[in-house]
């Protein structure tokens, strides 16, 4: 620790040189730090260069233009819900205004056990478990399936 009382000229240039030091090496530290947080914070919450699956074939002049949507009954014991599953669709806008042909992508939806049907193996189960264990028919369990959107 320095004494102010005890110290002449050239210590004073001395603790000024090593101030101006420790100084210039904190600045560098922190221009560093602001480096490296505008790095993870681009990482994170900047624009991803992975496109949604279909997406890969167009260039980046695609817009989504409109998006399906899918659902699917989900049976919990004791809960019903509905689980909805997005598939956005692309089209080159720049194709579309200079009139060449112009391909709709979007990616498959998701299997079923049913084709086009909204109920997922958990529900089948259930009502087949119902139907054949307790006896229900399926128009009896229709009033405990009523969803509310």
């Amino acid at each position: 620790m320095w004494h102010v009382s005890a110290m002449n000229e050239h210590d004073y240039q001395q603790r000024i040189l090593e101030l101006e030091k420790q100084v210039n090496k904190l600045e560098s530290r922190n221009q560093f730090q602001e480096e490296q947080f505008r790095l993870a914070q681009q990482q994170r919450f900047g624009v991803s260069s992975e496109g949604r699956p279909g997406q890969g074939e167009l260039f980046n002049e695609t817009e989504e233009i409109v998006e399906d949507r899918a659902e699917k009954l989900e049976f919990i014991p004791a809960q019903v819900k509905v689980i909805e599953h997005v598939r956005p669709k692309y089209a080159c806008r720049v194709c579309e205004k200079e009139g060449t042909k112009n391909h709709i992508k979007q990616a498959l939806g998701p299997p079923s056990v049913i084709p086009k049907g909204y109920a997922t193996p958990c529900l089948l189960s259930h009502i087949i478990t119902s139907k054949c264990q307790f006896g229900y028919s399926c128009i009896a369990k229709k009033p405990c399936l009523k969803i509310g959107h």
